[in-house]
């Protein structure tokens, strides 16, 4: 099994377990994801692993005459985890989130550019739309407050969004199965 189906099959899996789970208990799935946006919990875990996947990623660069410095950042970076969690919680759950999902991105992005069937423009541009995604709710978080509640707003729109999903996992799934 090759990373790229690895990834479509992990992304496929992944989103039909939570669509089935958002149509199985609407209720739950929409207070949860009604309360995501603000929620400092699941914000403060998710800026961790922000953090921790940062400074994993710079352990890897090579900055040339800059290298000497990565230890400042590794020093730091506790403190400025601390300064994110406690000085700027506004909206922390919806702000980490799209710091994941830009960072996310990039080994989908590296694994898609090694392969030359046209099959891998599929994840390709999911990442990419993740980037993109990432970049409007860091800057504006309360865009994914909007989101969540236009897909709440009525029991037959949350179905409808929740059936496109389990779709689009189901055809993620068929693509690492069967074409990847």
């Amino acid at each position: 099994m090759n990373a790229l189906q690895m990834i479509a099959l992990g992304l496929g899996m992944a989103g039909l377990a939570a669509s089935l789970w958002s149509m199985s208990f609407p209720q739950q799935a929409q207070k949860f994801f009604s309360a995501f946006p603000r929620n400092e919990t699941i914000g403060r875990v998710l800026m961790l692993i922000d953090v921790a996947w940062c400074m994993w990623l710079l352990d890897k660069m090579n900055l040339g005459s800059w290298n000497e410095k990565k230890t400042i950042a590794y020093a730091i970076s506790p403190f400025l985890y601390l300064l994110i969690i406690t000085q700027v919680n506004h909206y922390l759950g919806a702000r980490s989130l799209a710091l994941l999902l830009i960072l996310a991105a990039k080994p989908v992005v590296w694994v898609c550019f090694l392969r030359a069937e046209p099959s891998s423009l599929v994840l390709t541009t999911l990442a990419y739309l993740w980037v993109v995604m990432g970049i409007c709710f860091f800057a504006a978080p309360h865009w994914l407050r909007d989101c969540v509640n236009f897909w709440c707003a009525s029991p037959s729109r949350w179905t409808w969004g929740c059936r496109l999903k389990m779709t689009f996992s189901a055809a993620l799934i068929c693509l690492g199965l069967f074409v990847y």
